[in-house]
Parts: structure tokens; C-alpha cells; sequence
């Protein structure tokens, strides 16, 4: 395993990380730790920027003592390490996990009043991989029927090889030329994992269960509460699984039609 080692604090992180792996960040400031020391994982936005130039909102962010609400009577420590997961404790900011492949930086900072902001002591890059396409193209999904009536849940069975954390499955208007770069945001939608929007962390909505096979039901739970989706309308729709957790969602793969249709008077 190749590491990155920083100077002033020592950092340390894998140099390549594998789409939504656990990002373990080892700590060893040798100045005086402060309680306002926290990890950050902020994008890469080129080697023209010095390491601890200032930065925008982390993506993902812990204090030092492995949280984002440190105890009152919490001692900060010269060494730590730190755990960026789907788990609790919560790590999340300006987007949920897993991270979007692409490059980062992870930094040791201080996170001072509220005028003053952040200030970076140091950082090191790393680079989470793309999503195998294996892992998109052996998705299967079988719809329990090929007509439901108007109102009724939408249930289907799945099989995903190799299953990622907050994987979910939405409903879209079916369309001739369905899109095959990205999609927009789903009618209705759960988490393959868990089957449901609430996921299974006490601190977050996120899902961390993954499996290779099961069944999912999409219904007047499946909603936003600011949105007024359900019951769909009478209509063509199809399913579609979705790897990414954050927009825009690039790896997905769809499924056949199926029709929605008034009841018998």
C-alpha cells in the first residue's frame, strides 16, 4: 500500500481508494492539539493550489475526537485515527456517502470563531476509483407485474453481485430515448438495501446494508414529504437501479416498462 506522508502533521491515507471503501485518515500533529482540530475531505482543485491554501465547505468532515459534537470534557490528542463511513458517527456536509470517484484532498485544520473561519495545517491528496462496470452492468431487476392499477404498490425483486451502500431504485416516466448519461431525480425512490428512504443509521438516513439479491416496495412511503407523488398517474414507467448517492447520477442501469392504469368501475 502506498502512503502519502505530510510534513508539519503527519498525515496518512491510501493513495487510490476503491468506490465507497472506508476512507481511514491517520493523524499525528506534534503541535499542541487543540479542540477546534477536525478532518476535512474536500475536492482537489489542482496542483495550481498550494496544499494549505483555504478551501471551500468540506464534504465530509470529523473533529479529532471521531465526531462532529465533541463531549465537553473531550482531551485532544496528538495521534488519531479517523474513520469516514457509511456508519455513525455522521460525517457528512455538502454530500452523503459514498464519495463520488474523483480526486481530493484530505486536511488537518482548526476550525476557529466564526470570523476568523477554517484554517488548514496541512493536507494530502487522494483518489477514489470509479465504480466497476461490472458492478452496473450484472444489475438485474424483475417487476412483479407488467400492469398495476392505479394506487396499487410497485414491487419488484433485484440481484446486484456486487452491491454498494446506498444504492437505491426509482421510478421515471418511461420515454422512447430513455437518457444514458445521467438522470434526473427519481418520482419515488428507496434504498435497495434497506427498502425504505429512512435507511438504517441513527444519525443519518443512509443505508449501509448491502445485498446481492432481494426485493423492494415503492409506495405512498417512498416519498418526499415536500413532494406529491403518490399514487402515480396512469402511465408508462420504468425502474431504474442508481449507484451514485449525490448528483448527478451517472452509473445506473434501467429496466423494462410497466403500465399504470385505472381501476375497474
Amino acid at each position: 500500500m502506498q502512503l502519502f506522508t505530510a510534513t508539519v502533521a503527519d498525515i496518512k491515507v491510501r493513495e487510490k481508494i476503491k468506490y465507497t471503501q472506508r476512507i481511514l485518515v491517520s493523524v499525528n500533529n506534534p503541535n499542541a492539539p487543540r479542540k477546534g482540530d477536525f478532518i476535512g475531505i474536500y475536492p482537489d482543485p489542482g496542483k495550481d493550489v498550494p496544499m494549505t491554501s483555504p478551501l471551500d465547505t468540506p464534504l465530509f468532515w470529523l473533529y479529532t475526537c471521531k465526531s462532529q459534537t465533541c463531549t465537553d470534557d473531550y482531551k485532544p490528542k496528538k495521534w488519531n485515527l479517523i474513520n469516514f463511513n457509511v456508519k455513525d458517527p455522521v460525517s457528512e456536509d455538502l454530500q452523503q456517502w459514498p464519495l463520488p470517484s474523483g480526486n481530493y484532498r484530505v486536511c488537518l485544520g482548526n476550525r476557529g470563531y466564526e470570523e476568523v473561519g477554517d484554517t488548514l495545517i496541512e493536507c494530502i491528496p487522494f483518489k477514489v476509483k470509479s465504480i466497476p462496470i461490472q458492478a452496473i452492468n450484472n444489475l438485474k431487476l424483475k417487476n412483479r407485474k407488467k400492469v398495476y392499477g392505479h394506487g396499487d404498490s410497485i414491487t419488484a425483486t433485484f440481484s446486484a453481485p456486487m452491491p454498494i451502500v446506498n444504492s437505491w431504485v426509482g421510478i421515471y416516466k418511461y420515454i422512447d430515448n430513455p437518457p444514458i448519461m445521467s438522470l434526473p431525480e427519481p418520482m419515488l425512490w428507496v434504498y435497495l438495501g434497506c427498502n425504505n428512504q429512512g435507511g438504517d443509521q441513527k444519525e443519518s438516513n443512509d443505508c449501509s446494508k448491502k445485498k446481492k439479491y432481494g426485493s423492494i416496495t415503492i409506495n405512498e412511503t417512498s416519498q418526499d414529504p415536500l413532494q406529491e407523488s403518490w399514487p402515480i398517474d396512469v402511465g408508462t414507467y420504468q425502474l431504474c437501479i442508481v449507484l451514485d448517492n449525490n448528483t448527478p447520477y451517472n452509473n445506473f442501469k434501467c429496466f423494462s416498462q410497466f403500465e399504470v392504469e385505472s381501476l375497474s368501475i
